[in-house]
């Protein structure tokens, strides 16, 4: 019956023993953290820290880290960067290798090569930097207010002390010594602070501090023991502290005022005369150049308007077909009065032979078409720029070139790497979105609903396998990071700053551009011919005392319709006139041609046919796919900080 305890008792004594012949994991750890702190007379820091180790090859491979802030938030909002410049660092007393990479708020240091790994054992590390602007200066006392090992350490500390020494001796009543420990926001005082020397003074933990526990020191002397800095000195740090908002703010200026003064001097429009009604167009232009001189620019409707011009002329023929593509016919006529530009359009999609031709507008012809089109922008641009209007990009190219040097020197005003990685990428992304949002807003208006779901569906799968990566690489974790100074608004004025200046150099391009005297004369009379063509009711016809509306007169002028963007109150000028019997119902305009389940009215053809030319216009020239303290201190309060780990 005893048998059953017997064996159990013979499992807890085997237990027992294995767990006692068990090799015991020895643990890394922080034997002693000592800081040697002198203050100079003007308030600078010289530290020097002595750190021992125990390794075991866990987290302590190479090297240990060690984490300093440089940046902290002044009670006023804005940021304040203190100075930090390492002198020198030493493994067992031996210069030891190290390299350095910025975080968020300041600086970290790796000591260690990352080609050696560390046996298990003891390392004396020795660290030693200068800082400034750590130092509390008050009405009645200075302060030192001092996180000395920082917060963030992986390991335990069995032991930390620090040491202060003043630039002169100061008497024993004039000197308050307080130090905290533990986690961040505590307010344990297991410390020891006494006098060395008359101008030395230590600080010493009664316990042991574990991981993410540190040690603060806070000590106070009276007014003169330290002169600290300049009045220039500071003025100087507090210009650099708020020169990341300086910077832009300046630069937005500066662009908005060299535009304005270019402007002044070259992009004034002249004072336009009195817009009449006009019945004909102005003799000597083609539709499509009235509308590059008003524009003072080449669209694709300066295309859409000479092929339709063309097509009235019966140079060629439009047809759309059941499936909405457009199909361009070279005719056998000849139109000798056509216009240069319109040549150079004939020349380009049918070539010299006088044999019938046949065009798709699809992509597949997207060379033609653009050559096509650059060959009828050069012609309206040799022919009418600088005669009509100038675009003064003389002006607007060094402002493009200032605004750019504002972004980079926005950027290198930034206090660290990390913000200024973190805004690159920010403008870069930025960039992207931009190009994407622009090419999704081509597809939707220019392509069909077939084609805009496939895009989509394309776009959609790049996002959602760019986001599958990130994660898969473990990227979006060590990119957060990088991104924290964005996050947290310190690239905030130059990100207002970049949009800005966006916006300034989009409106001034279009104001910088002017017509010349004979310019503001031809613009005039063609507002007069767009104030006619737009009148759509027959009792405002009948008062200008024009002559009698005909096809004549429609098809003439439906070609300037389209130039200036009324096709559609012109083409209801004619449904007003059949309607009234006028004019046969059953008149079409010549050369252009829709499929005839899609000839709801007239109107229609400015609605449906016209529009969507232009649409399949934009979309066929593009080629395939390129659219796309003491008293209320704390431990971890004050300067220094930081912690450390192994790598």
């Amino acid at each position: 019956m005893k048998t059953p305890c017997l064996i159990r008792q013979a499992i807890k004594s085997l237990i027992l023993m294995l767990l006692c012949i068990a090799p015991v994991q020895a643990q890394e750890v922080i034997q002693s953290f000592q800081s040697d702190i002198e203050i100079a007379d003007d308030g600078t820091l010289t530290v020097t820290e002595t750190i021992t180790v125990v390794a075991e090859s866990r987290q302590i491979k190479h090297g240990i880290y060690r984490d300093f802030p440089t940046r902290y938030t002044a009670p006023d909002g804005h940021e304040v960067q203190v100075g930090f410049k390492i002198l020198s660092i030493e493994k067992n007393d031996r210069k030891a290798p190290y390299h350095t990479r910025s975080l968020s708020n300041g600086i970290r240091i790796y000591i260690g090569d990352k080609d050696i790994r560390l046996t298990p054992g003891k390392y004396r590390y020795r660290l030693r930097y200068r800082t400034n602007r750590q130092l509390g200066y008050f009405a009645d006392h200075d302060e030192l207010y001092w996180n000395v090992t920082g917060n963030g350490w992986q390991f335990p500390i069995k032991h930390a002390s620090a040491r202060v020494t003043l630039p002169q001796p100061v008497d024993d009543d004039a000197i308050t010594m307080t130090g905290y420990t533990g986690p961040y926001g505590s307010k344990e005082q297991a410390v020891r602070a006494q006098r060395a020397t008359p101008q030395t003074f230590t600080f010493a933990t009664t316990r042991a501090l574990a991981a993410k526990e540190g040690f603060t020191l806070v000590l106070d002397w009276p007014k003169g023991i330290v002169t600290g800095p300049s009045r220039l000195q500071k003025q100087w740090w507090a210009f650099t502290d708020w020169l990341p908002q300086i910077v832009p703010g300046a630069g937005i200026l500066l662009v908005f005022l060299y535009y304005l003064v270019v402007w002044w001097r070259a992009g004034r429009d002249p004072q336009s005369g009195v817009i009449i009604p006009r019945y004909v167009a102005p003799k000597g232009f083609s539709p499509a150049a009235l509308r590059y001189i008003r524009k003072m620019g080449y669209d694709a409707q300066c295309f859409s308007s000479a092929l339709i011009n063309l097509a009235i002329k019966g140079v060629i023929e439009i047809s759309q077909t059941k499936d909405k593509d457009f199909v361009l016919k070279r005719t056998q006529k000849q139109d000798l009065e056509l216009a240069p530009g319109e040549w150079a359009i004939l020349t380009a999609l049918f070539g010299h032979s006088q044999n019938k031709h046949e065009l798709r507008l699809t992509q597949k012809e997207h060379k033609r078409l653009a050559e096509a089109m650059k060959n009828h922008r050069d012609a309206l641009k040799r022919d009418f720029e600088k005669k009509y209007f100038l675009t003064n990009l003389r002006y607007f190219l060094p402002g493009i070139g200032l605004s750019i040097a504002v972004i980079i020197g926005g950027i290198l005003s930034l206090p660290s790497d990390g913000a200024r990685a973190a805004i690159v990428i920010a403008l870069i992304a930025l960039l992207i979105l931009s190009v994407t949002l622009g090419s999704m807003i081509f597809s939707w208006l220019y392509q069909t609903v077939a084609q805009r779901s496939l895009i989509a569906l394309l776009k959609l799968l790049t996002l959602s396998c760019g986001i599958v990566a990130l994660f898969w690489f473990g990227g979006l974790n060590s990119l957060l990071p990088t991104f924290r100074p964005l996050l947290s608004g310190e690239t905030l004025p130059l990100l207002i700053a970049t949009f800005l200046l966006l916006g300034i150099n989009g409106l001034f391009y279009y104001l910088l551009k002017a017509p010349t005297a004979a310019g503001r004369q031809l613009l005039d009379e063609i507002e007069g011919l767009k104030l006619y063509l737009n009148v759509a009711e027959e009792d405002d016809i009948r008062m200008t005392g024009q002559p009698r509306f005909t096809t004549d007169i429609y098809e003439r002028l439906l070609p300037f319709a389209v130039a200036l963007g009324v096709a559609s109150s012109w083409s209801q000028r004619l449904e007003k006139a059949i309607a009234q019997g006028l004019i046969e119902k059953s008149y079409h305009p010549p050369g252009l041609h829709q499929p005839y389940d899609q000839r709801h009215s007239v109107s229609g053809l400015s609605d449906n046919f016209v529009s969507k030319l232009g649409r399949s216009v934009s979309a066929a020239a593009v080629a395939p796919g390129s659219s796309s303290g003491s008293g209320g201190g704390f431990s971890g309060g004050g300067g220094g900080g930081g912690g450390g780990g192994g790598w």
